[in-house]
């Protein structure tokens, strides 16, 4: 337990002096006081006090508190008040904070907590900020990329609006200034002059391109199908299988597949790195590396702890062999060469004589 402690702090917020103090593992707040000496009182007597039993201390704490003079919040009464375009009309309680109920300019009544209404210079239900962001009206002017021409947008009324694509940026710029000037009209006038000016602009016609019976690479067009605003092509894959690739990437891709030329330069660069062919690793088969888990020191023999004696298998082509089971190592081991011998030799002898066959790109 940590011994009894009183202290004196000075509270900026109510600008009078707190005496506190900590006994039974507990901080009791003795109350706020306007005169240091005062402060400098309680708490020697507050001192003193703590001298008794616990039970005769806490009866005089509570006694004491009941005896400060309490200090009731002055409530403001701001009924008929204006604040901004909100004007009070009834108060409301709830827990410890002041909610007033309100009148808006526009005739909507809202909930508001009393800091709300001094504190903020605009008060209002939200209206005054919607019509700040309506009136809002700011131009763009950006290119392109696809018609690398010059896009006019306009923002307003809480939306974009697209004006159009112009080749001439000087042409660009008289539209932009021409739609601030418009956005000052009332909205529906503003909106019956942009409807007249988006079909007043030509209109490029967009131009079907026919790709059937046409080759990409690997992929004949069949058929097309208009999906939004894109079109999408059936295509046949020269390995038989059917899928639909939309019209601007059947043109970018360089080498069109349904997926096999990929898997075909994935198994190419397989064989040429690492060297590996119908389910087998040369670079493994080569390799005298053993197994992080390896207790034996030669490949292809483990410990059969069960019976107490050495196992020796091999793998080739993904699929194991067993070779048996000894209870000498070095039989194991023989067994196991011999098994190289017979298998792995004439693979990588077959392997070597074809090697310069599988690196060529099919």
């Amino acid at each position: 337990m940590k011994p009894n402690t009183i202290g004196i702090s000075w509270q900026k917020r109510s600008r009078k002096w707190l005496v506190r103090i900590w006994a039974y593992n507990k901080s009791w707040w003795v109350g706020l006081f306007a005169d240091r000496e005062e402060a400098q009182k309680i708490k020697k007597l507050v001192k003193e006090k703590l001298k008794l039993p616990h039970d005769e201390w806490l009866s005089w704490y509570n006694a004491y508190r009941e005896s400060l003079p309490k200090s009731p919040k002055a409530f403001q009464d701001l009924t008929g008040q204006k604040f901004g375009r909100l004007t009070t009309l009834r108060w409301e309680k709830v827990g410890r904070r002041t909610y007033w109920h309100c009148k808006c300019d526009c005739g909507k009544e809202v909930r508001i907590i009393k800091e709300g209404l001094t504190r903020r210079p605009h008060v209002s239900c939200g209206c005054y900020q919607r019509e700040k962001t309506a009136l809002t009206v700011t131009g763009f002017i950006t290119q392109d990329k696809n018609s690398r021409k010059w896009l006019v947008r306009v923002w307003a009324h809480k939306k974009t609006w697209r004006i159009g694509l112009f080749a001439d940026m000087e042409e660009a710029q008289e539209i932009k200034r021409l739609a601030e000037e418009k956005l000052k009209l009332p909205h529906d006038e503003w909106l019956s002059w942009f409807n007249a000016f988006k079909e007043s602009l030509p209109k490029s016609p967009k131009v079907f391109q026919d790709l059937t019976g046409q080759k990409f690479d690997r992929l004949t067009a069949l058929r097309p199908k208009r999906t939004g605003r894109h079109t999408y092509w059936h295509c046949k894959c020269d390995c038989g299988k059917e899928i639909m690739v939309r019209q601007d990437m059947l043109k970018k891709k360089p080498q069109a597949s349904c997926g096999c030329h990929q898997r075909a330069e994935l198994a190419r660069i397989a064989r040429i790195r690492f060297g590996f062919i119908d389910g087998t690793c040369v670079s493994n088969i080569r390799s005298d590396k053993l197994r992080s888990d390896n207790i034996s020191g030669i490949r292809g023999v483990s410990w059969y702890s069960r019976i107490q004696k050495w196992n020796a298998k091999i793998t080739f082509k993904g699929k194991p062999y067993h070779l048996g089971i000894f209870a000498d190592i070095q039989d194991a081991a023989q067994i196991r060469k011999k098994a190289e011998e017979k298998i792995f030799g004439p693979f990588l002898e077959w392997y070597e004589n074809h090697k310069k066959q599988l690196d060529k790109p099919e």
